[in-house]
C-alpha cells in the first residue's frame, strides 16, 4: 500500500479506495491518498498536509515520523488548539459512510474520550490514545455535499493530533 503512495500515480485512488473496509485495516491505505494529494479532491476528507497553523483549529502542523511507511509517505500532523476541532468533508455521493481518522492524544496523559460530530450530530464515540492509531467508524446514512466534521474530545485541557480523516461510502 505504501508503494502505491510512494509513485505518485493517482490512478492507484480506486484500489485504494477499494481497498479501505470498515472492519479491514490495509496498513498505509489511507495515508497513501494523502499522499497521493487525492484528499480533499476525489476523496472526501481533510488531510493535514495541507493544512496550516491557523491558531483557531490547529497551532502546529509538521512532518511526524513515527516510522519508516510514514516517513516515506510524508505523513502530516496538526496539533489542535483546543478540545473541539472542526473540518469540513465535501462528498459526492448519498449512502452510509464511514470515517477512517488517523490521530493521538497530544502530550502526556492516559487515552481520553472523544466524540465525532457530523453536521452537528453525534455519530459515534472513540478514544484518543497518546500513541497514533487509525480508527474506522460507522456514521450512518449521509447525503452529498459539505459535512461539518467535528473531533469533541472528553476532556477540555486534552489536546489531538490528527494525521488524516477521511469520509467514505461504508465497506
Amino acid at each position: 500500500m505504501a508503494a502505491l503512495g510512494m509513485l505518485g500515480d493517482r490512478r492507484a485512488v480506486p484500489w485504494l479506495i477499494e481497498a479501505i473496509g470498515l472492519n479491514r485495516a490495509e496498513r498505509y491505505a489511507a495515508e497513501s491518498l494523502g499522499a497521493l494529494g487525492a484528499v480533499g479532491q476525489q476523496v472526501a476528507g481533510w488531510d493535514a498536509r495541507g493544512a496550516t497553523a491557523d491558531g483557531v483549529n490547529w497551532v502546529r502542523c509538521e512532518a511526524h515520523e513515527d516510522t519508516l511507511g510514514w516517513r516515506l509517505l510524508r505523513a502530516h500532523g496538526c496539533v489542535s488548539a483546543s478540545a473541539r476541532t472542526e473540518v469540513t468533508a465535501r462528498t459526492g455521493w448519498s449512502g452510509e459512510a464511514m470515517v477512517v481518522l488517523r490521530a493521538r492524544r497530544e502530550g502526556a496523559g492516559d487515552a481520553v474520550g472523544a466524540a465525532l460530530l457530523i453536521d452537528g450530530r453525534e455519530v459515534a464515540r472513540f478514544s484518543l490514545s497518546p500513541g497514533w492509531d487509525e480508527v474506522r467508524l460507522a456514521v450512518g446514512p449521509l447525503s452529498a455535499g459539505a459535512h461539518p466534521v467535528v473531533i469533541l474530545l472528553d476532556n477540555p485541557s486534552a489536546r489531538a493530533r490528527v494525521d488524516h480523516l477521511l469520509l467514505l461510502p461504508r465497506r
